[in-house]
């Protein structure tokens, strides 16, 4: 349940966590008037939280489902792509490396990498190294369900073979490619 649309513009966006998710999700909850009942002007009235922490009102499709996937390719499709490295290096510097994700995700990965941790990290799950995440990653890829959305590759998502998107945005030029987008659907007026 990771596609978004704007049926007025019959637009559809796949949401992949770390390329640059929580500016489309605000976009779309902006566009589908999915607010909560808070009375914004702009998508960047939207905080982060808010964007990602709000119950959705909107429609949270899925390619697997029949009738919405025939939906989505009705529409035109968008995803923002980005270097799978540089994915997981933010990844790892926002959920890791700062204490948002340390007792959530930093103990589980301590346990099944660290030979002899202390306490201490188990405990807390502060000092995970980016090698020992890198490690984590590749005892898991057999199994991508157990890696958190954050650090799972985009084909989970929405894998471009199967999406087909119409356009795809590259985090590594994401204004250009956003304006460009919402050019065509004639929305650049929003931002």
């Amino acid at each position: 349940e990771n596609i978004l649309m704007y049926k007025p513009k019959n637009m559809s966006y796949c949401v992949i966590p770390k390329n640059g998710c929580t500016f489309w999700i605000r976009v779309m909850r902006y566009l589908n008037k999915d607010t909560e009942n808070k009375k914004i002007s702009s998508p960047f009235d939207i905080s982060r939280f808010e964007a990602h922490g709000w119950r959705y009102n909107q429609t949270l499709y899925r390619l697997q489902n029949t009738k919405h996937r025939d939906l989505i390719f009705k529409s035109t499709r968008f995803l923002v792509s980005r270097d799978p490295y540089s994915k997981l290096l933010s990844g790892y510097m926002d959920k890791l490396f700062l204490p948002m994700y340390w007792t959530f995700q930093g103990i589980n990965m301590i346990k099944k990498v660290r030979k002899n941790p202390s306490d201490l990290s188990l405990k807390c799950g502060h000092d995970l190294s980016f090698q020992e995440f890198l490690d984590f990653l590749l005892t898991e890829k057999d199994d991508p369900t157990k890696i958190d959305g954050h650090f799972r590759p985009t084909q989970f998502y929405c894998s471009p073979c199967i999406f087909k998107p119409h356009f795809v945005a590259k985090q590594e030029s994401f204004k250009k490619d956003s304006e460009y987008i919402l050019g065509k659907f004639g929305l650049l007026d929003i931002v």
